[in-house]
């Protein structure tokens, strides 16, 4: 396809919009309701262009290039009209400051006067040089308005927590509407009222929390005005912006921070290649109260007559050596998922190499790959499965197994919600309600203790078909295991046999599928069996099997190790620990000497003898791996509070008080470099670059067992540890300690 825009041609192989091309020519074309991830919707008008051919003016961002077409973005038709239309948008917009001949005039005097939290002009708007509308008042050229100024006078609402909406400075763009509908699927917000009483609303006029709102933040990123507003800093002006890895989950999100005077004061999503502009409540809104809050630990503390008291680094470091150097008892180290991978690896240095008969653990969430190979055995999964989120848009059936997209992998929910508007087919497994069940054409309300039985049928159904020496393997396994299943009545096994002919159907009409699942469902009393199922439906069914981990480097940290030991067992008397896992402390022996490394007051274990602070995601340098295998590394965006240091730099200082010094760990770089050499996996991470070619971890080719056995029956199971709350980062419980977040999760 050829096409001529203005003065200059424009080649493509596939569809795309005049504005597209115009874009990509260098071409600037005004328009206020235009977004890369929504359905064209010309809902602004102001991106009015000329096709030669055709009589009237047609919207660039909805009208397609045609081979041969030829396009005028900029005549003095074009001017009038978007001046025109642009006029209309005012007479509802305070805007007597955007038409003002002397408003360049005023700026310099006004801009330090604040009498009223309301906007009495642009000077005064929370959103003043950051407003869309200010920009295309500019590239229209506007400098009069033709019609009365008649602005709706509804008050602001800050009645939700977050989120303030201010009605009158609203635009009817719709991106807010559209985004939440189209891109997150949660349709919070709506057009409501007709003609000149029109607003965007929430359901019955009330608040979004009661509407369902997740605080995304999506319709606040969106919003070309101040209609929709971060409270927290809608009246701060950062002077510094900067990019930042989140380390709240298992998504890799990229944001941005804002700065003030080197303090971080707000955060929004970037278009970075895991999350493509989007976030979640923690990472869009609650960074800044995270690295802030009063329970961060500022000083080392060493426990002197019972209780922790602040000692110099020094000194803390002195304790700690004394402490763990003076008994010749076991050594433990143990980290979390939640750490990057160099400090993971200054862990392992430190327990296997500093202490040589040292065992270094993986505390915390358990992974659900470890769980899922544990579980089931026969070598399960020896590699996580390399599917990025783009690849769900191929899957024609998605099956989650409770599991609360929302709260454990938001960004991927999203994919999830887009790849059933794209024509797949989804079925949710689940004990609670979950923001997927609206999309579901299946639900299964049960939990984990329950779908053993499902995931059998299921199974049984599908395995008609199957012949050879699979399928007499696979008969013997699901007579073995059903004669194992608890009784049931005939309404029981009716109801199961309609759920799990459903999901047969679903799987064997639409190809390819995928499995996602986490923790919770493979772990505790009914994580073998339904490990088990999982595997072997998803054989018989040619299915992914998609592991959700809830910590920013499971990935990482599975395929950092061959097979860390999976958890700590009890210290004997007079054990040794150097503890990174917040809070976990195993059960212990008089005598065992306990150091702990925490960012949090509350993720101090109780009865440690040494405390030495730490930083978290946003302080520190190092690597993270998300859930597609997507290495990515950060930079510290603001210093570390007091005296908190990173978790690899103390395993080093350590080391040294020791006397056991390790060459390479000397800064993250060379821990990265030593991590290089030992696991092929990570080839090219060093080379990542914010703006360069991605790299991903080397993909490996496990051996895939066949089907397998399933276990006795999950009360013959070990209990296993309860399951951490997805929100608790570092020990730290944000979801009942930050307000805000409590309120949204309804704590």
């Amino acid at each position: 396809m050829r096409a001529h825009i203005d003065d200059r041609v424009f080649e493509s192989a596939g569809r795309v919009t005049i504005l597209e091309a115009a874009r990509r020519l260098g071409l600037s074309i005004p328009t206020l309701c235009d977004h890369p991830r929504l359905d064209p919707a010309a809902a602004c008008r102001i991106c009015l262009v000329q096709v030669e051919g055709r009589r009237e003016p047609v919207p660039a961002c909805a009208t397609i290039l045609e081979d041969g077409m030829r396009v005028s973005t900029d005549s003095p038709d074009l001017r009038r009209l978007r001046r025109g239309v642009l006029e209309l948008i005012l007479s509802e917009h305070p805007s007597a400051c955007l038409v003002c001949a002397e408003r360049k005039d005023c700026r310099e005097p006004k801009e330090g006067i604040r009498k009223t939290v309301e906007p009495t002009g642009c000077v005064l708007c929370p959103e003043d040089k950051r407003c869309r509308l200010q920009a295309v008042v500019e590239a229209v050229g506007l400098e009069r308005t033709a019609f009365p100024e008649a602005p709706r006078t509804a008050e602001p609402r800050r009645d939700d927590p977050l989120i303030d909406r201010d009605a009158g400075l609203c635009i009817l763009c719709g991106l807010c509407v559209r985004v939440c509908r189209d891109l997150r699927g949660a349709s919070v917000l709506s057009f409501a009222g007709r003609g000149g009483r029109t607003t965007v609303a929430a359901a019955l006029d009330g608040t979004l929390l009661e509407s369902g709102c997740r605080f995304c933040g999506a319709c606040v990123d969106v919003c070309p005005t101040g209609a929709l507003l971060e409270r927290a800093v809608r009246h701060i002006r950062p002077d510094e912006t900067k990019p930042l890895l989140c380390g709240l989950c298992g998504e890799g999100c990229l944001l941005e921070v804002d700065l003030e005077r080197g303090r971080l004061v707000g955060t929004r999503p970037s278009e970075g290649p895991a999350n493509r502009g989007q976030a979640c409540v923690k990472g869009r809104f609650l960074v800044p109260d995270l690295l802030g809050h009063p329970e961060r630990l500022t000083s080392p503390l060493v426990r002197r007559n019972g209780i922790l008291v602040r000692v110099p680094w020094e000194g803390a470091l002195a304790a700690a050596a004394e402490g763990l150097g003076g008994t010749e008892g076991p050594f433990e180290a143990i980290g979390s998922a939640q750490d990057s991978c160099e400090d993971l690896r200054a862990l392992a240095g430190l327990g296997r190499e500093v202490f040589e008969s040292g065992r270094f653990f993986l505390a915390g969430r358990p992974s659900p790959l470890e769980s899922l190979r544990s579980a089931a055995g026969m070598g399960i999964g020896d590699g996580w499965p390399d599917v990025p989120n783009s690849g769900l848009t191929a899957m024609k059936a998605l099956v989650v197994f409770d599991e609360d997209l929302s709260v454990t992998a938001p960004i991927l929910g999203l994919e999830v919600f887009q790849a059933v508007r794209a024509g797949a087919r989804l079925a949710v497994f689940g004990s609670q309600e979950s923001c997927l069940d609206r999309c579901a054409r299946i639900h299964v309300r049960m939990g984990p203790e329950a779908a053993t039985e499902i995931l059998l049928e299921t199974a049984a159904i599908l395995a008609r078909t199957a012949t050879g020496r699979d399928g007499k393997a696979l008969a013997d396994i699901l007579r073995a295991a059903k004669a194992g299943s608890p009784p049931m009545d005939r309404a029981e096994r009716a109801a199961l046999e309609e759920k799990a002919g459903r999901i047969a159907a679903l799987l064997e009409k639409r190809k390819p599928a995928a499995f996602l699942f986490g923790p919770g469902f493979v772990s505790g009393p009914p994580g073998p069996r339904n490990a088990a199922g999982l595997w072997n439906l998803a054989r018989l069914a040619g299915a992914v099997l998609l592991p959700i981990a809830w910590e920013a480097n499971a990935r990482g940290a599975a395929d950092l190790f061959d097979r860390p030991a999976p958890g700590p067992s009890p210290l004997p008397p007079a054990g040794r620990l150097f503890l990174a896992a917040s809070g976990l402390l195993p059960p212990r022996s008089a005598g065992a000497f306990v150091v702990a490394a925490a960012a949090f007051a509350g993720g101090v274990p109780e009865g440690a003898d040494v405390v030495l602070p730490r930083t978290l995601f946003a302080e520190q340098e190092g690597t993270w791996v998300n859930r597609e295998g997507r290495v990515q590394r950060t930079r510290p965006v603001v210093p570390a509070p007091g005296e908190a240091r990173p978790l690899w730099r103390i395993a080093a200082e350590l080391a040294r008080a020791m006397k056991r010094p390790l060459p390479w760990l000397v800064s993250a770089d060379a821990i990265l470099s030593l991590i290089e050499k030992e696991n092929p996996r990570f080839a090219g991470a060093r080379e990542v670059r914010p703006d360069g070619r991605p790299v991903f971890l080397s993909e490996a080719h496990p051996a895939r067992p066949g089907f397998v056995p399933f276990p006795s029956a999950a009360s013959e199971a070990p209990t296993g540890a309860a399951l951490p709350d997805p929100d608790d980062i570092h020990g730290f419980p944000a979801a009942s300690a930050l307000k805000s977040l409590r309120a949204v999760r309804r704590r």
